[in-house]
């Protein structure tokens, strides 16, 4: 069987108890690393920045950000095959973010390039752990710590614990406004740093 190509999404969720719900699709290639996928908001224009969505829009299961002016945004990913496709539901719950701060202000403007470092938890999770910064309206940058579960149906292949861990190099470039966001992808793993 093909490794399937094209994607449909539903994102869903609230920031600060303020309720979204996304719906779109894309492509993407596991040979070369790359994704696009676009959603167009179904309810209006987006209770926060653009940009703590669009990352959450690639192939992960469970994410939690920590950002530094204390708020958390959850995120939990269900991915199913149906007629060649992938069919993902995704859930976001924000919460702890200050009204006059960049993500509710909408002065989140860029994502940085950011490396996860990848280990196994268990015989079918991996852990990655990494730093996001945005580029934000004021030209300083907003951070916060991310945590992603990666938990499989099946156990891991054999030897990968041994070579971990692995390194992922993620450039995200996300084109949004209040009602539409587009994610453009590219991710490169790596083991050796020097």
């Amino acid at each position: 069987m093909s490794l399937p190509t094209t994607h449909d999404l539903h994102i869903f969720g609230s920031v600060n108890g303020a309720e979204f719900d996304l719906v779109g699709g894309g492509r993407g290639n596991p040979n070369d690393g790359t994704l696009e996928t676009s959603v167009k908001s179904t309810r209006g224009a987006l209770p926060c920045s653009p940009l703590l969505i669009g990352p959450n829009l690639g192939y992960q299961v469970h994410r939690v950000f920590k950002f530094e002016d204390g708020g958390v945004l959850n995120c939990n990913f269900r991915y199913t095959y149906e007629g060649g496709k992938i069919k993902g539901e995704f859930q976001l719950i924000g919460s702890g973010f200050p009204a006059g701060g960049p993500v509710m202000s909408g002065g989140l403007t860029t994502l940085d390039r950011s490396v996860a470092k990848l280990q196994c938890s268990d015989d079918r999770t991996i852990t990655g752990t990494n730093n996001w910064s945005f580029c934000t309206t004021d030209g300083k940058r907003h951070q916060a710590d991310v945590q992603t579960n990666y938990t499989f149906a099946k156990p891991l292949p054999a030897g990968l614990k041994e070579k971990m861990p692995i390194f992922l190099g993620h450039q995200i470039e996300v084109k949004a406004s209040k009602t539409e966001i587009t994610l453009s992808e590219k991710v490169k793993a790596f083991i050796d740093t020097v």
